[in-house]
């Protein structure tokens, strides 16, 4: 289990995780936008710390693409979006483009054995960065420590994915200068796990 780990690695994994997610007031990270809007006004209101299994998830991922995107002439490319309806930006950064123009984003899983399909909010996400940067051929990576599967992804129209967005950001910006949280939208995997769950059953 990750927590027999020696103190000094769950001591490292937690404190270069928690570092490096912290909000900034107007600017919206994507992966806010794509799943639990609830959820993201919490942690911007009351912002804690990743739990151990949560922070080893998102440590796992940086190992890939530490290793993995400097091989790539253009890697961790920032995208940003500046909405129309609220003063906010969207911002986000995806992996790598390959030596065939393909937009790339890499995705770590405990197993691959139940991945037949990349999931929505990951097609979202990768469509958009794309829209971004005007390229239109996109793919997600899979990988666990055994296997990795690679799923093409159809850029297309990108108008609803943006309308999309944009009414995400003016319920979450609204909500904040209100202060009173959104409606909880996020997959029901989400709330079994989540680190405030206390907080969301308490709204009214």
């Amino acid at each position: 289990m990750i927590s027999d780990l020696p103190k000094p690695i769950r001591d490292h994994i937690l404190a270069k995780v928690n570092a490096e997610y912290r909000s900034m007031p107007n600017t919206f990270n994507l992966t806010e936008l794509l799943y639990c809007l609830r959820k993201a006004y919490f942690h911007r209101v009351d912002p804690k710390p990743f739990a151990l299994e949560a922070a080893w998830n998102i440590y796992r991922g940086e190992l890939l693409d530490e290793v993995w995107t400097p091989l790539f002439q253009r890697y961790q490319v920032r995208c940003t979006y500046r909405c129309k309806n609220v003063p906010a930006v969207i911002v986000g950064k995806f992996d790598f483009l390959d030596e065939n123009g393909v937009l790339t984003d890499l995705k770590t899983a405990k197993t691959l054995y139940y991945i037949n399909e990349p999931k929505v909010e990951h097609v979202k996400q990768v469509r958009f960065y794309a829209w971004c940067n005007a390229v239109q051929k996109a793919q997600l990576i899979y990988a666990d420590f055994g296997d990795v599967k690679v799923f093409p992804v159809e850029v297309g129209d990108c108008s609803d994915l943006l309308r999309e967005l944009e009414e995400s950001v003016s319920c979450l910006y609204l909500a904040l200068q209100k202060g009173c949280p959104p409606d909880s939208h996020g997959p029901e995997w989400m709330c079994r796990n989540c680190e405030y769950q206390d907080e969301c059953e308490g709204v009214a």
